[in-house]
């Protein structure tokens, strides 16, 4: 069945680029089928929602998601469920086109966060897992959910809490665990899984976290480095992969809970109703999203009835895909993806 999923984004732009009148379309009107294509962004980083896009594997809705998704070398769209009603699955695999190719990880629900990784020459996902009893940690799995790895809380940490939002993998192999629901350290292992630090510490200060959400390595610079969503403190802040502060890159975001990248481009999924995309100085050049209604905002129970085309309500993952194009994943009761198709900038026209 096709499900009634997917709002793609509106935009009401960020300072300078966004105000009513300034070329966008307003769609007032309350939520219908979510049929009507809806075109968002601004200059030469818009995209175009495509309705209806994530069919579902089982039954009318997916059931919880708060999770995120990832996109293989090959173009397979892994998206991560939250609950057990899709006959098991914790993720399922998508074409371009939104089809089901199959359900995997069984009984791994509950990911949180995603990652693909090339290592030796194969593909690998690696998640962050925290919603299943006895299962908090990282993950890695192979593409066909095999789970080949778990990390948990390390016995070196002192904190008195564990619940991991986010991991990413470094170009040696390292894995960085954020443990952004509890103690806001973010935790350092080699590639067999063997602790090498902590860092980061709650607070709001430089190298501070009110909750460390979201992680991922950062290859637009002349060095990797790690750039992290630092939720309730509104910002992104950049690490070297040894764990030393850099500097604070992007302030002013609506709950930031993840970041990832495509060429110069990285694009923030922001819990607050929207999404937005940043430049290689980490500034915003386009608004994806944003909802007007505040609230819907970070609001769980959104039912499908009341969601609009062109309106986000709580992204909480997202991907680029091969060829820029972006899905995004919300929290919600029901289940919410969107898959939002990049517009290509068309060239100047001489005289």
């Amino acid at each position: 069945m096709r499900s009634l999923i997917l709002a793609a984004a509106f935009v009401l732009a960020p300072a300078a680029l966004a105000h009513d009148g300034a070329g966008h379309t307003h769609h007032d009107r309350p939520s219908r089928a979510l049929t009507e294509s809806v075109v968002l962004g601004q200059g030469a980083h818009q995209f175009k929602t495509i309705p209806g896009w994530a069919k579902v594997h089982k039954g009318e809705h997916f059931g919880p998601t708060h999770g995120s998704a990832a996109v293989d070398k090959d173009g397979n769209i892994y998206i991560t469920l939250n609950s057990p009603n899709q006959d098991g699955f914790g993720i399922l695999v998508y074409d371009k086109d939104g089809n089901v190719k199959k359900g995997i990880a069984k009984g791994e629900h509950g990911l949180h966060s995603l990652v693909y990784v090339e290592q030796d020459g194969k593909g690998y996902l690696y998640g962050a897992q925290n919603a299943q009893k006895g299962k908090k940690g990282a993950v890695k799995l192979s593409l066909d959910g095999e789970v080949l790895m778990r990390l948990g809380k390390p016995e070196q940490s002192k904190a008195g809490g564990f619940n991991p939002t986010g991991v990413a993998v470094g170009p040696d192999g390292d894995i960085y665990l954020a443990d952004g629901y509890a103690s806001q350290f973010i935790y350092q292992f080699d590639k067999e899984g063997k602790f090498i630090r902590q860092f980061g510490e709650r607070g709001k200060g430089d190298g501070q976290f009110n909750t460390c959400h979201g992680i991922n390595v950062d290859y637009r610079g002349d060095e990797p480095t790690l750039l992290i969503a630092d939720r309730e403190n509104g910002r992104l802040q950049s690490f070297t992969l040894e764990g030393e502060f850099i500097a604070v890159t992007t302030t002013g975001l609506r709950r930031p809970c993840a970041v990832v990248f495509h060429g110069d481009l990285a694009a923030v999924a922001e819990l607050a109703g929207r999404a937005v995309v940043l430049g290689k100085d980490n500034k915003v050049v386009s608004v994806l999203g944003d909802n007007p209604n505040k609230g819907q905002r970070a609001n769980y129970r959104v039912a499908p009835k009341d969601w609009t085309e062109g309106f986000f309500n709580a992204p909480h993952g997202l991907s680029f895909d091969n060829d820029g194009n972006l899905i995004i994943t919300e929290w919600n009761a029901n289940g919410r993806f969107a898959f939002l198709q990049k517009i290509e900038a068309k060239a100047d026209k001489g005289d």
